[in-house]
C-alpha cells in the first residue's frame, strides 16, 4: 500500500486529524525531481455509536462551488459513462451508485483513449471489497503497481458512497465514511487523461455523479 507513517493531532476545533505518507513508486535513481513522496490529505477521524472509526477528507479540502460537470441514470454494462470534457489529471468526484446487478462498479482515472495506461477504483459487490488498480497505471515498467484494496460491507439498501481526489500522481479514494484507499500512479502519455464510469456484470444506477477540475494541491509529478 501507498499510504504508511500516519501520525495524528487534536486540532482547535478538536477534531484528531490524520495526515499520513504516500510513497514514491518510482525508482528513487531514476527520479529526477529531487525528491520522493508526498503527504496525503487530512483525514478527519471520528467514532460511530457502534465505536467503530469514520474516516473523512477535511472539509477544508472539498469542493464547494458549483461542480463542473454533473449526472445521474442508468449505468449499463454494455455502455461505460465516458464524460468527453472531463479530461483531466486533477480531479475531485463525488458519486452515489447502487450496484444493482452488477457485480462490480468503479471509476478509471488517468486513462489513455485505448485503455494502454488507465488506473481502476473498483467495488467487488460480490467479495464486498474496494480496490485501487495500478496495474496499467504506467507503461514505465520500472513504477510500483499492485491492486490495493480495503473490505467495504454495504448493508442492505446502502448506496455505494466514493469521494476521490486525483492529484496527478496521487489518487485519494473514501468510501462510506468506512474505507480509504490511496496510491500513486505514473502515466507516460499525454493523453492518459479520460475518466470512465462503469459497470459490470450487471447494469448499476448512478444517483449523483460531481466533478470539479482542481488546480494541482501539491504540484506533484
Amino acid at each position: 500500500a501507498a499510504f504508511h507513517c500516519a501520525r495524528t493531532l487534536l486540532d482547535s476545533k478538536g477534531r484528531r486529524i490524520m495526515v499520513g505518507l504516500l510513497a514514491e513508486r518510482r525508482v528513487i535513481a531514476d527520479n529526477p525531481h529531487g525528491w520522493a513522496g508526498v503527504l496525503s490529505l487530512p483525514r478527519v477521524l471520528d467514532l460511530d455509536a457502534d465505536g467503530r472509526l469514520l474516516m473523512d477528507p477535511a472539509p477544508e479540502v472539498c469542493s464547494t462551488h458549483e461542480a463542473d460537470w454533473e449526472y445521474h441514470g442508468a449505468l449499463s454494462a454494455r455502455a461505460p459513462l465516458i464524460p468527453a470534457d472531463l479530461y483531466e489529471d486533477s480531479l475531485e468526484l463525488v458519486m452515489e451508485i447502487d450496484p444493482g446487478s452488477a457485480g462490480d462498479v468503479g471509476v478509471k482515472l488517468r486513462s489513455s483513449p485505448g485503455g494502454e495506461e488507465e488506473t481502476a477504483i473498483r467495488y467487488d459487490t460480490e467479495n464486498q471489497n474496494l480496490t485501487v488498480d495500478t496495474r496499467k497505471a504506467s507503461l514505465n515498467l520500472d513504477t510500483g503497481r499492485s491492486v490495493n484494496g480495503t473490505p467495504l460491507a454495504l448493508k442492505s439498501g446502502e448506496l455505494l458512497r466514493l469521494h476521490v481526489f486525483l492529484d496527478r500522481s496521487t489518487v485519494e479514494v473514501f468510501a462510506n465514511r468506512r474505507a480509504c484507499v490511496s496510491d500513486r500512479l505514473y502515466p507516460t502519455r499525454d493523453d492518459s487523461l479520460g475518466v470512465e464510469v462503469y459497470a459490470r456484470g450487471g447494469d448499476a444506477t448512478i444517483t449523483t455523479l460531481k466533478a470539479w477540475r482542481k488546480k494541482s494541491v501539491f504540484f506533484t509529478s
